[in-house]
């Protein structure tokens, strides 16, 4: 996905070159030739806006202006050295939002993503799975105080106008990964099944409570 994206702007590179090349030829050209080059020009320049805009949209979450699962991929290359993987899932989401309704649960998400993403420094990648669950790619030396900033951030309820609501998070990751560029399904697998072994074990000790 990353190599496909860097041939897009490759290729738009190149174009460009072309239609400077271009413009400096048109000035030569009759009147009426000159304008029908130079709105040939627009539409081009107007068009590659457009594909760059929808490239990048693509790649982000429109609620929550995070990235998306697409837009992870990137982030995660982009770290050095060994890498680790956390996903989040928001217990207390679905009752807000059940409740009160999408608007409301949407100003949640917007609080959560904020709390969240201050709690993933540089160069981690703090980005929206989907629904309510979060992603987060980062240093593997940093993942026992990502996880703690995360855990500490959403201990804290959120206050909106429909009153104060506890969200936590519960956590599953993997951590201690490589830098190869196919290990991140592999990453994603085993983040997922330690965040379902964290929701079991939440839901054993609800049962016993």
């Amino acid at each position: 996905m990353a190599s496909a994206f860097i041939r897009t702007n490759q290729s738009a590179d190149r174009g460009a070159g072309g239609v400077t090349g271009l413009l400096a030829l048109a000035w030569l050209l009759p009147p009426i030739t000159l304008l029908l080059v130079l709105m040939l020009l627009s539409i081009i320049f107007a068009q590659r806006r457009r594909i760059r805009q929808l490239l990048a949209d693509s790649r982000h979450d429109p609620l929550t202006g995070l990235p998306n699962r697409r837009g992870l991929a990137p982030g995660w290359h982009a770290l050095e050295g060994p890498r680790a993987l956390i996903l989040i899932d928001l217990v207390g989401f679905k009752a807000v939002n059940d409740s009160h309704g999408h608007l409301v649960g949407d100003k949640l998400l917007k609080q959560v993503a904020e709390r969240l993403a201050a709690a993933v420094p540089a160069p981690g990648l703090l980005a929206r799975w989907g629904g309510d669950e979060f992603a987060a790619a980062i240093p593997a030396d940093s993942a026992a105080a990502v996880r703690a900033a995360i855990a500490e951030a959403s201990a804290r309820p959120y206050v909106l106008i429909t009153g104060v609501h506890p969200v936590l998070a519960t956590i599953g990751a993997r951590t201690g990964l490589g830098t190869g560029k196919d290990d991140l399904d592999e990453a994603i697998a085993a983040a997922a099944n330690s965040l379902h072994e964290a929701k079991a074990g939440e839901e054993d000790s609800a049962a016993e409570g």
